[in-house]
């Protein structure tokens, strides 16, 4: 018997390849090994041109083979350990939905959104955190080609 790669793990790999390259485009991007990954998966440094800047940020991606909308947003929940290590974090951290399905990438900044709750969500497991339908973007050129060509792997 072998082990076996489930359709979760592939989206996962698929939408953190895809995002990687949509990233490169204007940042350093230093992948966190999984067995390191505490809830960063990516380190971004941002470039202007050929230099570094020294701006960086954090990126967690959660890939979806399809991205369900609901009343105009997407909700994914995350584990409040999660969200404090973000919290203590001298970066910022982004939370990403990469829609492998329909070549969309949704943000959020989970910091502002906790902001605007009461305290009492640190007495739950986790916490949904909302991404608005606007709040997307979708890769060009090059990227696009690849996204199509993992929309097929998935298929």
């Amino acid at each position: 018997m072998l082990p076996k790669r489930t359709k979760s793990q592939k989206i996962g790999v698929i939408a953190a390849d895809l995002l990687s390259s949509v990233l490169a485009e204007f940042c350093n991007v230093i992948p966190v090994p999984q067995e390191r990954d505490l809830g960063i998966d990516f380190i971004c440094e941002i470039m202007q041109g050929e230099h570094p800047t020294g701006k960086l940020f954090n990126i967690q991606c959660k890939g979806k083979e399809e991205a369900y909308l609901e009343n105009d947003s997407i909700s994914v929940p995350i584990k409040v350990a999660t969200l404090n290590y973000w919290l203590l974090q001298p970066n910022p951290t982004f939370l990403i939905v990469v829609d492998c399905q329909n070549g969309w990438f949704y943000w959020s900044f989970p910091q502002d959104f906790l902001g605007s709750l009461n305290r009492n969500w640190q007495e739950q497991q986790t916490v949904s955190i909302p991404f608005l339908i606007h709040n997307r973007f979708e890769p060009v050129g090059a990227t696009q080609e690849r996204q199509k060509q993992a929309r097929s792997e998935i298929e």
